[in-house]
């Protein structure tokens, strides 16, 4: 079995968030004054920080994610105290189920920050790294959404990987010469025979795949006794 995951991005509009804005969500919701309260603005501070925006905002401002990460770690030791507090309870089902049910979201928006926003934002960063422009933070976001997509996949190969990227400008159209160069070296690499890196008009195609041997179970009719002949010596 195999899957398959596909990202398509387009030019984002949305202007990337102040990370002023992005604490204040999150020390408000550390004072919140409910648990659903608590929530919303989690979920928005999530919702500013998603796309090439959020990306942007994370990447300018490294020290912003540092920032993040502590508010999250007070987030993450109140709702294990509260999860300790509902556990303790002893009321009705359909209150608790409630309970559980706010506090869940807490959980889910703080999990998404963590392990998202912050975990994408790092990647992303390694992939560019310094001075990267608007353009290149998007095309390396578009590649770890497919990498994490990957990761996640609950049916997918065993023995193979692997990841095409295509890159679309005007500037390909006339490539220099040291680049057309590059490429027909690569392309007659014999460790990459598919064409694994390829320029048609104004695109440029990039395959990068990995492969390993995987022992196949032997078949159990191998197993199977087969008759010997016994020969006893006179003593």
């Amino acid at each position: 079995m195999c899957g398959i995951i596909g990202i398509v991005s387009c030019p984002g509009s949305r202007t990337a968030p102040e990370p002023a804005r992005i604490l204040e969500l999150l020390d408000a919701a550390i004072s919140a004054e409910s648990i659903s309260l608590m929530a919303a603005h989690l979920g928005e501070a999530d919702q500013l920080l998603r796309g090439d925006a959020g990306m942007r905002t994370m990447y300018e401002h490294p020290v912003l994610m540092g920032e993040i990460l502590s508010r999250l770690d007070s987030i993450d030791a109140w709702a294990d105290g509260d999860e300790a507090r509902i556990d303790a309870l002893h009321i009705d089902t359909a209150t608790i189920d409630a309970q559980v049910a706010e506090l869940s979201r807490v959980r889910d928006a703080a999990w998404s920050l963590r392990r998202d926003r912050l975990r994408t934002a790092q990647a992303v960063t390694e992939f560019a790294g310094d001075n990267a422009s608007a353009s290149v933070l998007a095309g390396y976001l578009s590649v770890q959404q497919a990498l994490s997509a990957i990761d996640r996949m609950e049916v997918r190969g065993r023995d193979s990987a692997g990841i095409g990227v295509l890159v679309t400008s005007s500037h390909l159209a006339e490539v220099s010469a040291d680049l057309a160069e590059q490429i027909a070296v690569r392309a007659d690499d014999l460790l990459f025979t598919n064409n694994s890196v390829r320029l048609s008009n104004n695109t440029l195609l990039f395959v990068y795949k990995a492969a390993a041997v995987v022992l196949r179970p032997t078949p159990i009719r191998s197993f199977l006794i087969r008759p010997v002949e016994c020969r006893m010596r006179s003593g």
